[in-house]
């Protein structure tokens, strides 16, 4: 993680078994407030689209 030093970025570290429901991913959002969200292993990407 040194290059996030370089950028003087705090890292969090987080695990996750990758399941989630919606609203549980919409609180994530409103939360971290992120620039970009990019959906993996998904297969109704266009669904989680709604929660931004």
């Amino acid at each position: 993680m040194s290059w996030l030093s370089k950028l003087r970025a705090q890292a969090y570290l987080m695990r996750s078994t990758g399941h989630h429901y919606p609203h549980e991913l919409k609180t994530i959002i409103s939360i971290i407030k992120p620039k970009n969200i990019c959906f993996v292993h998904t297969q109704a990407d266009v669904d989680f689209v709604q929660l931004t």
